[in-house]
């Protein structure tokens, strides 16, 4: 409880009583300023800062290799991410699970809970989270109200999770999509489920979401950044639905489909300005 407390106090801005945090886990290496100046790091926290530097904090995304061995919860690996937080509680960590069969939660919630029981036990300080399995993703189109149903039913199976997290983690991402009717269509849905279980355990909210649109080829991304419009409209959405904030993530090794050359924060075009305004609003 203590640790909801704070986690909601470090949310909270002087200006506003509901603030719309930005997070990120992008592992880029350029950004360009507005007034043209190109930055670079080389390393991944020096990147990190300079996009603390413009209001965007980070969200620690733990993937399967460092959680897990033989597809179970590794006590060694957890414990060394539970006292990593000790040292910096402020930054949320959010595991990244991906395993089992899509639908059948006896294949991959005992590992979930496993490593998040491991988590606590360990004394994690960080405010904790759980990528896309409460609400499930669904996918990038209108579903049927048959469909819903069964995406609701699917989410009650995945309800222990909210017991033991800080935040939820709905998946968002545009993928290729464009439509952003359909997008919001399927935004509205997921904020539904995920406010649900939010109100009932007093959870924060942060969907993922890209920046771009995804051109993968051999696990390569190519990417085409969504326009300032799109972006806006997406951000501006999820906020009037509800969302604490979004986790804008990417690959790391993003090249723009333009040019194939390594992916630039341009502060002043595309989905890259629409961030920096909200965030900007939001101070």
């Amino acid at each position: 409880m203590l640790k909801k407390i704070i986690f909601s106090l470090l949310c909270i801005t002087t200006t506003s009583s509901y603030s719309f945090e930005v997070y990120q886990f992008l592992n880029w290496h350029y950004l360009k300023t507005p007034t043209g100046e190109m930055k670079y790091s080389k390393e991944v926290t020096g990147y990190d800062d300079i996009l603390a530097s413009i209001g965007m904090k980070k969200m620690n995304v733990i993937y399967p290799i460092y959680l897990l061995t033989d597809n179970k919860a590794d006590p060694e690996k957890i414990k060394k991410i539970a006292e990593a937080t000790k040292t910096d509680p402020n930054t949320p960590v959010c595991f990244d699970i991906e395993i089992g069969v899509a639908n059948q939660p006896e294949t991959d919630l005992p590992v979930i809970l496993d490593a998040l029981n491991m988590y606590h036990k360990f004394g994690g300080k960080a405010p904790v989270g759980v990528y896309g399995v409460l609400p499930q993703r669904t996918p990038n189109k209108k579903m049927s109200e048959n469909q819903k149903a069964d995406f609701v039913a699917l989410n009650t199976q995945y309800k222990a999770i909210a017991e033991k997290v800080d935040f939820l983690a709905p998946t968002l991402y545009f993928y290729s999509l464009k439509d952003m009717d359909i997008w919001k269509n399927k935004a509205q849905f997921n904020m539904q489920e995920a406010k649900k279980y939010a109100r009932q355990y007093d959870l924060k909210i942060y969907p993922f979401v890209s920046l771009s649109n995804w051109d993968i080829q051999n696990k390569r991304f190519f990417i085409t950044p969504m326009t300032e419009q799109s972006m806006t409209t997406a951000l501006s959405f999820l906020k009037s639905q509800g969302a604490d904030g979004v986790v804008l993530w990417e690959s790391g090794s993003s090249r723009h489909a333009s040019d194939k050359m390594p992916a630039v924060f341009d502060m002043n075009r595309d989905s890259f300005k629409s961030v920096v305004k909200i965030i900007d609003d939001n101070k």
